[in-house]
């Protein structure tokens, strides 16, 4: 378990993220909610049809 805290690079501890950041993180993965809830709509939509 001790070499997962230092695979590859040594980058220092990850930080906090900004403000615009975590808003940059909510709206994209709202949208990708969103996509996923309206293509599993219009799948069930095709299926109710056919």
């Amino acid at each position: 378990m001790a070499n997962i805290a230092h695979s590859g690079s040594s980058r220092p501890a990850p930080r906090r993220l900004t403000a615009a950041e975590s808003r940059l993180l909510r709206t994209g993965l709202l949208r990708t909610v969103l996509f996923v809830a309206a293509f599993v709509a219009f799948l069930a939509i095709g299926s109710a049809l056919s």
